[in-house]
């Protein structure tokens, strides 16, 4: 994983402290720097200085274009902002330059869905995990081979949440779900399609770029590992690892969670370590994450912690607030 020094971190920080305090840079410039901020988790700065470089004029379009979509990125990943704000504002941003109902920009389609699919995750409204499928899908559609698959294997990943969701559904009522089935039948069609699709792009001369880039030997993998194909899944798994050695340590977790999700999605894995050590599906994802128990119960449990400080009366008058709040989003079971 990445293990950029300190001083390289600190070096970029003064950087976009004196940009921000006044002084003068070009948007492309801009651009560069958030970039290699954006690969430090410095999503805070990088955000500020894409807001910066999107007020100066820009006269290219791809440019202008590329900053929004930069700055939606770093704005829905800050986690120094309020959740609901920076996604509402995230999705503000990409309005402001495109029309999402009918904008046929793959990247934007894939910042929606990934927008619409952390409303979710915050809220569990199940009509967020509808807008997502559809933006994602929307970019699917356009070619796989186009953003290499980038929305086509967020959107199958999506179908399996809503099959388990509508599953779920016609369970607590005594019946089966007539959508389901379908569901998972079109995330393997996705998945199918990028298996023809992707691995075939390396030999293009035009793709020559995605060499050392770590998001497409993964999604490569974790389309294989939809599928069951764990044998391929792994041979691209170790691949990403082997030939990938400056990956962002966010890049790596988020890889991590999403094939530990799919396999509790698909393959019904329970979070306790002992009733699954012997299937593919684990063995797969404990070589990926280097025999790291306590990662690998984390990613497949996905759990959080909470942390409640303060012993007074309004405290813990505030704490239950929190709590009941938590059970009202049906969230309190994901605590450990």
């Amino acid at each position: 994983m990445n293990e950029t020094g300190v001083d390289d971190r600190g070096e970029l920080r003064k950087q976009a402290q004196t940009i921000l305090r006044g002084a003068g840079s070009d948007p492309g410039e801009l651009l560069d720097l958030a970039e290699r901020l954006k690969e430090l988790d410095e999503f805070g700065y990088a955000r500020r200085l894409l807001g910066r470089a999107r007020e100066k004029p820009v006269h290219d379009q791809a440019l202008q274009l590329k900053l929004c979509q930069r700055h939606s990125l770093c704005t829905y990943k800050d986690p120094d902002l309020p959740t609901y704000d920076k996604l509402n504002r995230a999705l503000d941003i990409l309005k402001e330059e495109e029309d999402l109902k009918v904008t046929k920009e793959q990247e934007t389609l894939g910042l929606a869905g990934a927008i619409y699919k952390r409303m979710w995750e915050v809220d569990t409204d199940k009509a967020h995990l509808e807008r997502s499928f559809s933006f994602y899908n929307r970019g699917f559609l356009l070619g796989p081979d186009k953003d290499q698959g980038y929305t086509g294997i967020n959107a199958a990943y999506v179908l399996d949440l809503l099959a388990k969701i509508e599953e779920r559904y016609a369970a607590e009522v005594g019946t089966e779900s007539p959508t389901a089935p379908q569901r998972r039948l079109d995330a393997q069609h996705i998945r199918e399609k990028l298996v023809d699709v992707l691995p075939g792009l390396e030999d293009n001369p035009e793709y020559g770029w995605l060499k050392g880039k770590w998001w497409f030997p993964m999604t490569v993998a974790e389309a294989y590992f939809g599928l069951g194909r764990y044998d391929e899944a792994r041979r691209w798994l170790t691949r990403a690892k082997k030939t990938v050695t400056d990956t962002p340590l966010w890049m790596f977790e988020s890889s991590a969670v999403q094939l530990a999700s799919l396999a509790q999605l698909q393959h019904g894995v329970s979070s306790d370590i002992s009733e699954h050590q012997d299937s593919e599906a684990w063995g797969v994802l404990q070589e990926f994450l280097d025999d790291k128990a306590d990662a690998v119960r984390t990613v497949f449990s996905g759990k959080f912690g909470l942390g409640l400080s303060g012993g007074g009366f309004r405290a813990s008058f505030f704490h239950i607030g929190v709590l009941a709040k938590l059970a009202e989003l049906d969230l309190l079971r994901h605590m450990a």
